[in-house]
């Protein structure tokens, strides 16, 4: 064991219980306040990468290995999006896979932001005692979209997901298929759980160009 003094008690605290004290993702922001020495607490960061106690998952945010494999609990690739930017949700093709529209699961997992910033794309592959964690994940921006509908807090994990029907419209909005790509998809998903009342509501607040083709998708699905 690793035996760490904190700087503000002088109390002896060992990695393993400090590091069983954060939660499975956190911040250096965390550790500064349980340890309440940015300097001591860097110290302690490197000790623990050193050690492959904790995984960097991008600048600031880390992965507490020691826990996730204790619990055997690790947290969803949506969870991380939305934990390494509090004001993402997920949305595009893996809200549609989510919500059974499409069946094959990307590979990447995509979350929207109102501005993406520097950090547009986080890839993070790592096996531990036979578990191989990845996080495939990048970020696209809706800077005009209003984020007040549409979107849902999952009850299973700390992450929000787009609704399907708001899912489609980002979709549309992002990669703007043109009308034959858009065809072929809707003969291939599964529209069991997609609202056309609902798509038609928030069509409303998309530019043009998505409004046409959601009702393109609304005439085939009624066809």
């Amino acid at each position: 064991m690793v035996t760490l003094l904190r700087a503000s008690t002088g109390k002896n605290l060992q990695l393993e219980e400090l590091l069983a004290f954060l939660s499975p993702l956190f911040r250096k922001g965390d550790l500064d306040t349980c340890l309440r020495n940015e300097r001591y607490s860097a110290q302690v960061l490197n000790r623990a990468l050193k050690r492959r106690f904790i995984a960097r998952i991008t600048r600031g945010v880390y992965l507490n290995v020691l826990k996730c494999s204790f619990t055997g609990q690790w947290p969803a690739v949506e969870e991380t999006a939305c934990y390494i930017k509090p004001a993402a949700y997920i949305s595009l093709e893996w809200a549609l896979h989510y919500w059974d529209l499409i069946l094959q699961k990307p590979v990447v997992c995509t979350a929207v932001v109102s501005r993406v910033g520097r950090l547009r794309e986080v890839h993070f592959s790592e096996t531990y005692h036979g578990t191989k964690v990845e996080y495939h994940i990048e970020y696209s921006a809706l800077s005009k979209i209003p984020r007040h509908f549409g979107i849902e807090r999952l009850d299973e994990m700390e992450a929000r997901m787009a609704l399907p029907e708001r899912a489609l419209l980002d979709w549309i909005h992002v990669r703007r298929p043109s009308e034959y790509l858009l065809r072929s998809w809707v003969d291939e998903m599964d529209l069991e759980n997609l609202s056309l009342e609902r798509l038609k509501d928030f069509s409303a607040y998309y530019p043009a160009r998505v409004k046409k083709l959601a009702n393109l998708v609304m005439e085939l699905c009624k066809s």
